[in-house]
């Protein structure tokens, strides 16, 4: 059997199942959001409309029927979001099975499933925070991209932005890779749906939807080698959850202002980016992944700031782009940076931070350049990328 995601769904079903009815209610919250996203559904009213939040509007939502739903019980609250987030792994699983056929046909591809599989059952950022659901637009993105679908690029990504940003990261490469006919549609698609859902909340709300929608640019730098240049050694949390109740609040911020400013690097990171954008030729499927990965990690070398959990974004496409040995090492390094960092040394002695901030950094300047090779079609670990499919160098 060439393509198992059934039995690793299943795997991956039984291990939260038995997660959920083996650990306390701590246990299972463990040091990661899910009980903060339940405070923040405590708060009266509707967010974007009655008060504002930091993130794009569908998760707040989203809660907010989850949190109804439980009758307000915090634990019922957890155990539901905790199991939502367990159907979007799944998801998720099931996506990058279709991307492994796509992307690596022919091959044997247990080994790649298996290894998501492996990082969804050992990082805890997985059920820690919401980012399932974000992982989800990426990969349906990144599928239907190399399909060359874009209305439905267009709507998974302008979905994806409602969730969290990042999925915009797709938008250069559906461009680069169905043209600027196609890739344009799924471009206007995705940005259409965006300007219509914030449109309507501005109509109806629009002192807590402006605050909502600057709230992230303005709270400074955090956990990035931005933020040790700036001295603000903190965490990228937004303070106490009755400042969401006034707008004015949003553009206040208690960190040290940049020292270098974040547009003056935008245009060199910006600039490496037009560069790649107009040398790339995405000749395969590998090619396109890997523009895709470059994208990421120029966009996050670039950013103010950092959260833990966004390594999950790189762990599913190193995996597709890479090969398995090359994919481990970088993969394993980043999950114990990350994890080093939270819950570790911000529970320890936030002093040693820039250390991990340091190594990650470093990681991540590796994964981007290894990922431009493949992009470029040389070798990466003994594996030539040249052609259509990936061939085996060896010594004679």
């Amino acid at each position: 059997m060439k393509n198992p995601p059934r039995l690793f769904i299943l795997v991956l079903l039984a291990f939260r199942l038995m997660l959920l009815l083996s650990n306390p209610f701590s246990g299972v919250v463990g040091f990661g959001d899910l009980g903060n996203f339940f405070r923040l559904t405590e708060i009266p009213g509707w967010p974007y409309l009655h008060f504002w939040s930091e993130y794009p509007p569908i998760f707040p939502f989203l809660s907010k029927v989850i949190y109804l739903l439980a009758g307000g019980r915090e634990n019922t609250y957890v155990n539901l979001l905790f199991l939502l987030l367990t159907l979007f792994d799944a998801l998720n699983l099931y996506l990058f099975s279709k991307l492994c056929e796509q992307i690596k046909p022919g091959d044997d591809h247990w080994l790649p499933i298996g290894m998501y599989l492996f990082v969804m059952i050992a990082l805890p950022y997985s059920w820690w925070y919401f980012e399932p659901l974000v992982i989800t637009t990426f990969l349906a993105g990144l599928l239907w991209i190399l399909q060359e679908k874009p209305l439905r690029v267009g709507w998974v990504v302008g979905a994806g932005i409602l969730v969290k940003v990042f999925p915009a990261l797709l938008l250069p490469l559906a461009v680069k890779k169905m043209g600027w006919k196609r890739g344009g549609l799924a471009v206007g698609v995705a940005l259409g749906l965006v300007a219509v859902v914030f449109g309507g909340l501005w109509l109806v709300s629009p002192e807590f939807t402006r605050a909502s929608l600057i709230s992230q640019g303005m709270k400074g730098s955090w956990e990035t080698v931005w933020a040790v240049l700036d001295g603000n050694l903190k965490t990228g949390a937004m303070g106490p959850l009755v400042a969401r109740l006034d707008p004015s609040n949003a553009s206040l911020t208690t960190r040290n202002p940049a020292v270098i400013s974040p547009f003056f690097t935008l245009l060199v990171f910006g600039g490496l980016g037009l560069l790649v954008f107009l040398r790339s030729r995405l000749t395969n499927a590998i090619r396109s992944a890997a523009f895709g990965l470059v994208t990421m990690g120029l966009f996050f070398l670039w950013s103010p700031g950092w959260s833990v959990q966004w390594s999950l974004y790189f762990l599913p496409w190193m995996i597709l782009v890479f090969p398995a040995r090359v994919s481990v090492m970088l993969g394993f390094s980043l999950m114990i940076a990350n994890l080093l960092e939270w819950p570790v040394i911000y529970q320890v002695n936030e002093s040693y931070v820039s250390l991990t901030i340091m190594v990650r950094t470093l990681l991540m300047v590796l994964i981007t350049w290894m990922a431009y090779q493949v992009l470029s079609g040389r070798e990466v670990g003994g594996l030539s990328y040249s052609s259509g499919r990936r061939s085996e160098k060896t010594d004679k």
